[in-house]
């Protein structure tokens, strides 16, 4: 890569937030005067290679990435001499889903049907397009998708953002199994939109995104988590296994009782694929259009 000066191409407008790793803030570009989200992560935080390789996969993921409900790639760059990646992002202008849950429960609102199919649709699209098209041999597994990592625009949009514990997987039918350097990325991950399979340390695929977005689903349906937050690692998936239908407020159509059913598939054998799920509701999904 060139050397740049990137703080001089980029005004840093707000930091918009924080972890141990790095920022995300507001940044406007002075070229275009048009305003972005910078992921800044600072690689001599981490104490292994293959944590570090978490954030070089990451870039490398995001520069190809060009779908709906996937948060778009502006812009990177590494600093070699002080060992920081940027990576610079589309912007969402509303909030994240869980701050947009915490506003319609402080409202006592419940949250327009029409609007859960929207935000399910657009990100089944995504998660289509990372598991099928968007490497030729290869099958992106994001392993994070939480109501913290869906953002929300203005204008009714809704993209999945950090792909910092993104993972591929060959497109042969193998699987993937936790490393033992993803232990530590994996217990920050919310237990609670975590598929059990992860929880339980088994063999998964792809389709452990689709339990996650189950419970974002769920939780935009519900105003809560589909299990109490603070419960023991082994509390927890006891209440998972034995809470096999969670059950959504009569008001919703018996349509999104069936897609919170099928999305929240305990065995992952039996959950149904993004493209097999946008074909199953497409009814609903093309409702969106008229």
């Amino acid at each position: 890569m060139s050397v740049r000066n990137f703080d001089e191409e980029y005004e840093t407008l707000k930091v918009i937030g924080k972890g141990y790793f790095g920022t995300v803030s507001l940044r406007k570009q002075k070229s275009t005067g048009n305003v972005y989200a910078c992921k800044e992560s600072n690689l001599s935080a981490c104490k292994t290679e293959q944590q570090k390789q978490l954030f070089i996969t990451e870039a490398a993921v995001m520069k190809d990435l060009d779908s709906t409900g996937i948060v778009q790639h502006i812009d990177q760059y590494f600093d070699q001499a002080n060992q920081k990646l940027y990576i610079v992002m589309e912007y969402c202008d509303d909030c994240n889903l869980t701050q947009y849950v915490i506003r319609q429960k402080e409202q006592n609102a419940f949250v327009p049907e029409a609007f859960v199919w929207h935000v399910a649709h657009q990100l089944l699209q995504g998660l289509d397009y990372l598991h099928n098209r968007a490497r030729k041999d290869e099958i992106i597994v994001h392993r994070d998708l939480s109501p913290n990592n869906v953002f929300l625009s203005k204008n009714g949009d809704a993209r999945m953002g950090d792909f910092g514990f993104t993972k591929t997987l060959k497109r042969d039918g193998s699987w993937l199994k936790l490393e033992a350097f993803e232990y530590a990325y994996a217990s920050i991950v919310p237990p609670h939109h975590q598929p059990p399979e992860l929880l339980t340390n088994q063999l998964y695929n792809e389709k452990a995104d689709i339990w996650s977005l189950g419970t974002c689903i769920y939780e935009l349906i519900t105003h809560r988590t589909i299990t109490v937050v603070h419960k023991t690692l082994p509390d927890l998936i006891n209440e998972i296994n034995e809470c096999r239908i969670l059950k959504i407020q009569s008001h919703y159509s018996n349509q999104l009782q069936n897609f919170v059913d099928e999305l929240l598939k305990y065995d992952l054998n039996k959950r149904l694929s993004a493209k097999e799920l946008l074909i199953k509701f497409q009814d609903q999904f093309n409702s969106l259009q008229k």
